[in-house]
């Protein structure tokens, strides 16, 4: 039996292949649009796209998470991050999906961004900052409710900065408590520590914010009473391992208050250089900050790594200084003593910090994600061993 014969009833002339860029992308986007009810966000919502467009002068407290977001826009990855984040919809609303939580987009309306009424100077950071609020349940500003809940999904700056990055964060306190950073601790890391996780952090272009306790806590050993805002997070932006001296920025968008004075000034060792911007050196950071917190890194591996070195550098300090007191028997062996006692007592505070900080996380994730203390720390060993 003969089968029928099928014919292409279209002639070649018939099908254009001569399409340029614009029409293949004037296709492209036609049928995205059609498909998926989105189209490619503009240009121009990304304009200023970079710290200087972060500016927490609404009602909201979310500068753990503003921070946060102002160091993302601080490098170019950071940026294409935040590019990925948005996608526009026909009907002129936002959907912004955080890397953190893939599974929950939230939809920003023009309604929303009128109502919620952030402050920011890009359109970026106001869409962002509303569907922050909306995923945190955060009500509009018109509703007078407009603070961050105790009972948020997030409410500390290592859950703002996981959101947006889906990356691990560490947190590094440097007082012997530190009420800040919402994490326990009975101790503090040493300064030439911090020095080395920042400048990682920044190389790698990873989030990275530094976070200023309640100015009471300067009684515990902590945060002590300087011009910088208590109880705040600013972001990192830059460090001059030269010089040691560090950038920071304010979310606000500005330092003019009295504490700290006009642009220019400099006000116990801390320059107001503009744009919400503050340089200092690492030791006046060290004495007026609480902690750092930091994507990139396991909270587990680095609280372990800093048991382990903290440990070698207790067997070494008092292994030297014996040594020292054997050999020469005429020097001021109180001093060494002294000191060998003084360097053990800042490993026993380091020791206790890594500890408490294992002890925290792993909590917190049992508790958050319902998985066993056991398990996760057995989880992490294994990463690190």
């Amino acid at each position: 039996m003969t089968q029928p014969r099928l014919e292409n009833h279209h002639k070649q002339s018939d099908l254009s292949l001569n399409l340029n860029n614009k029409e293949v992308n004037n296709l492209i986007n036609a049928f995205r649009e059609k498909i998926y009810h989105s189209k490619p966000v503009t240009d121009e919502i990304f304009h200023n796209l970079s710290p200087k467009a972060i500016d927490q002068t609404s009602y909201y407290g979310d500068c753990f998470f503003l921070s946060s977001l102002a160091s993302l826009a601080n490098s170019q990855e950071g940026r294409q991050i935040i590019k990925n984040m948005i996608s526009q919809n026909s009907d002129g609303s936002y959907t912004v999906t955080f890397p953190g939580d893939t599974q929950k987009p939230i939809n920003v309306t023009k309604a929303d961004l009128t109502n919620y009424a952030p402050n920011n100077q890009a359109l970026w950071a106001n869409i962002i900052e509303t569907a922050f609020l909306k995923y945190d349940d955060v009500h509009s500003t018109k509703d007078k409710k407009g603070d961050i809940g105790n009972f948020a999904k997030n409410t500390h700056n290592f859950q703002a900065i996981h959101l947006l990055t889906n990356e691990d964060v560490a947190t590094s306190q440097f007082g012997v408590v530190d009420l800040g950073s919402g994490e326990l601790t009975f101790g503090g890391l040493a300064k030439e520590t911090v020095r080395s996780e920042i400048i990682k952090a920044l190389a790698q272009n990873k989030v990275i914010t530094a976070g200023a306790g309640p100015r009471f806590q300067k009684y515990l050993g902590g945060h002590i009473d300087g011009p910088i805002v208590s109880d705040h997070v600013y972001s990192i932006i830059a460090f001059d391992p030269k010089t040691d001296m560090i950038t920071i920025r304010n979310p606000w968008g500005e330092n003019n208050y009295n504490h700290l004075g006009g642009i220019g000034t400099t006000v116990d060792g801390i320059t107001n250089i503009g744009g919400g911007e503050l340089k200092m050196s690492l030791a006046v950071f060290y004495n007026d900050f609480s902690d750092i917190n930091y994507a990139g890194s396991n909270p587990y591996s680095h609280a372990l790594h800093s048991f382990v070195a903290q440990s070698l550098r207790a067997i070494d300090s008092s292994g030297q200084a014996l040594s020292t007191v054997f050999e020469s028997p005429t020097k001021n062996h109180t001093k060494i003593v002294g000191k060998a006692i003084n360097d053990d007592l800042y490993t026993v505070s380091n020791l206790l910090n890594s500890t408490t900080q294992v002890i925290s996380y792993t909590g917190y994730l049992a508790i958050d994600k319902g998985v066993s203390i056991v398990e996760e720390l057995d989880k992490s060993l294994k990463s690190i061993w």
